[in-house]
């Protein structure tokens, strides 16, 4: 049985966790079924709930994180394309679409030709990766995935200066 306090929390964080999982995933079964996974980890674990802090922050870590583990998951090695991304940046909204496109496009081309190392770096940090996620999922130490990045972002930039 919930405690009150507990049952209150939850019901109070409800809304907000409903949208968030509705941010995450735009299909709406989907959204529900993330929510209810996290409501299910919430509660099996609420014994790590530290009292005192925010019940619907620890919530949407637990959302966050299921969320990542699901698309990891999902995902495992086959990264998307950067061009097959649905964010634009906020400061291209007023740029036409067909020059997004081509510079996207050139951005890809650069990438790969770079080395296989570097092209699944830095195809992960586009997909959102954090690095130490980078480095847990492709099992290379964290200093060998940030001196990777910083080649690799150093040759795009030469490359897509000459072009």
């Amino acid at each position: 049985m919930l405690d009150k306090k507990i049952h209150l929390e939850l019901t109070q964080a409800e809304p907000f966790l409903k949208r968030l999982a509705q941010s995450y995933v735009k299909d709406r079964v989907k959204a529900k079924d993330l929510y209810q996974e996290t409501i299910t980890k919430a509660l099996t674990k609420i014994h790590l709930f530290k009292p005192g802090t925010s019940f619907k922050n620890w919530s949407a870590t637990i959302m966050r994180n299921t969320f990542i583990n699901d698309y990891r998951r999902s995902r495992k090695y086959n990264i998307e394309p950067l061009h097959d991304y649905p964010y634009i940046p906020e400061r291209w909204n007023n740029r036409n679409q067909g020059e997004i496109n081509l510079a996207v496009e050139e951005v890809n081309k650069e990438i790969r030709l770079l080395h296989p190392d570097y092209q699944q770096i830095i195809n992960m940090v586009g997909a959102g990766y954090r690095y130490q996620e980078i480095a847990d999922e492709l099992e290379l130490p964290l200093g060998t995935v940030k001196s990777r990045i910083h080649f690799a972002r150093k040759k795009l930039s030469k490359s897509l200066a000459r072009a």
